[in-house]
């Protein structure tokens, strides 16, 4: 079994039985956001949608699965875009608590219904089109508890939602250090 085989046998097993936990190290998130801008560009141009990068301050780590991270990002910004009409901007910022990074994605779409809101997260419950299947953001969600975070939506106002990934800045199950 070569490791993308493994790769997607962790995957699997995260999804099916939802108590599994990947592995991870710490690393720079700034590198990984700008690699999901860079990999959802092509979509963003082809609707005339821009993708906003917000300036971050401090070293901006997370504990996390580099691979894993960036699914979840494309994800989330390629979803922001597809749901944004053209000339809207898509804004990606993020925030350093003392033991959790917090990576947000906001769109300019449609805004949020209640009863959307509750089953955003369910498999095959939001495929907007005949070729998507509908399970993204479950499988973004079961990612990100695999790895100790959090992926929450909420509304932004009249318009668009905005997507918070939360990550630990620290080995799950270890005390946070002092970060520089």
């Amino acid at each position: 079994m070569d490791l993308r085989d493994e790769s997607e046998l962790r995957l699997t097993s995260i999804v099916l039985n939802g108590n599994a936990r990947l592995s991870g190290s710490a690393l720079p998130l700034r590198p990984i956001i700008e690699e999901a801008v860079d990999l959802t560009s092509a979509i963003a141009r082809s609707r005339h949608v821009a993708v906003d990068l917000a300036d971050s301050t401090g070293p901006l780590s997370a504990w996390c699965e580099r691979g894993r991270v960036l699914q979840i990002l494309v994800e989330l910004i390629s979803n922001a875009v597809k749901l944004s009409d053209p000339g809207a901007t898509v804004t990606v910022w993020t925030f350093d608590e003392a033991d959790v990074v917090r990576v947000f994605v906001r769109d300019d779409g449609p805004p949020l219904a209640a009863e959307v809101k509750y089953r955003l997260f369910d498999p095959w419950s939001h495929a907007t089109r005949a070729s998507e299947h509908g399970v993204g953001l479950y499988l973004s969600q079961r990612i990100a508890r695999s790895l100790g975070g959090s992926l929450s939506v909420r509304a932004s106002g009249t318009r668009g939602c905005v997507f918070e990934l939360a990550l630990l800045a620290h080995e799950p199950g270890t005390a946070p250090t002092a970060r520089a």
